[in-house]
């Protein structure tokens, strides 16, 4: 069996660890796998593919929106034969459709998230015919299958869920920093991993800090907002109190030295950042959207998105309590190891042969058991 992944680069964000993670799992399992991005990012993750020996092909052109991607990645899939495509992310996704037509290879999709932007008639349109060339369509989250059949209603027989998994175990282990190498840093501390922008929304998070007096801020992540949450951190009076670390490869080892996880996410497809802090054994407190529910459940404290008096309440319910703190940490571990990397690396297995028609098995609809909200798309 022979899978292509095609996104539109491997920049560190959700999307792009999930395709990683997945791409060399089943390499090991002597599945042949590469993966084509249609720009090159520079990025770890980057590293990573070609340390495991797992092909990377970048396209020749230079933007993701040029439709002369098509030609380029028709040419790709002639010369090379494959099995399966599976393909993440717009506009990987309609360069890939229009591609496949072409090249008539059977075609699979994830989508990563509840939010999609393309929400004009023409777009509806566009949106209704790509996602019709697959033969499936993974979410990686009930609440993001729920969204995208409310979007696109006639496709919903074709969308099944496999949640986005992580090796739980490197999470649980690894050894934490010394904190005493960071002399700047006070205690209780908080962590929070994420890209700095809107959707991630740390201008909420920093707008609790006044409300809970000494705790300082770890802001693990890079992205277009840093300049203006750097301001708003000098606006409130927090500065020396918020630490901006960008990206870093310590993450596990970083969030071993947390005493609470916040993620304050207007939307989530799903959070595997909050996953990661669950498996590390870290109380969490995440914002009341659809996605984070489906990870967190009951194993850590949620807030209303926005409300940064109510995120405060909530950091300061843990901050005040260790028996709060070592309850929903030991919750958070129990439920994470449900989510191990493992199972969705089988599932996703089960599909491909299902697809090429080597198993006979039937697509996971229970996402029709809808969430209580959905928060966007």
């Amino acid at each position: 069996m022979k899978i292509l992944h095609v996104i539109n680069s491997l920049e560190l964000a959700g999307a792009e660890t999930l395709l990683t993670d997945l791409a060399l799992r089943l390499s090991q399992q002597n599945i042949d796998v590469e993966i084509y991005a249609l720009k090159a990012s520079g990025s770890l993750l980057e590293e990573k593919v070609k340390r495991s020996g797992v092909r990377l092909y970048f396209s020749p052109i230079s933007s993701v929106y040029s439709p002369l991607q098509i030609p380029m990645l028709v040419k790709h899939l002639f010369r090379h034969k494959y099995d399966l495509i599976h393909v993440h992310l717009f506009p990987a996704q309609l360069w890939a459709a229009c591609a496949a037509s072409f090249a008539h290879i059977p075609m699979i999709t994830t989508e990563h998230s509840t939010y999609n932007r393309r929400r004009t008639v023409f777009f509806r349109m566009l949106d209704r015919w790509m996602y019709k060339r697959y033969r499936a369509v993974v979410t990686i989250s009930k609440a993001t299958a729920v969204a995208l059949s409310n979007w696109l209603p006639e496709i919903a027989k074709r969308i099944c869920t496999i949640f986005n998994g992580i090796e739980v175990s490197y999470f649980a282990n690894a050894q934490s920093v010394d904190i005493k190498a960071l002399p700047s840093l006070q205690r209780p501390l908080l962590v929070s991993v994420g890209r700095l922008e809107q959707e991630k929304d740390q201008v909420t998070l920093l707008k609790s800090l006044p409300y809970l007096e000494t705790a300082h801020l770890l802001l693990i992540g890079d992205g277009p907002m840093r300049g203006q949450l750097q301001e708003l951190a000098s606006q409130l009076g927090v500065t020396h109190r918020v630490h901006f670390l960008g990206r870093r490869v310590d993450v596990p080892n970083l969030l071993k030295i947390a005493d609470v996880y916040i993620q304050p996410s207007r939307w989530e497809g799903f959070g595997i950042a909050t996953l990661e802090a669950m498996a590390a054994g870290v109380p969490v407190v995440v914002s009341r959207v659809a996605g984070l529910k489906d990870v967190v459940g009951d194993a850590g404290l949620l807030f209303e998105p926005g409300n940064e008096r109510e995120l405060a309440e909530k950091i300061t319910a843990l901050l005040t309590s260790q028996e709060a703190c070592r309850q929903y940490a030991a919750r958070g571990q129990v439920r994470a190891m449900q989510f191990d990397i493992k199972q969705t690396v089988e599932q996703y297995k089960d599909l491909y042969l299902q697809i090429i028609g080597k198993k006979t098995m039937k697509l996971n609809t229970s996402f029709l058991e809808k969430p209580d909200r959905v928060d966007r798309y």
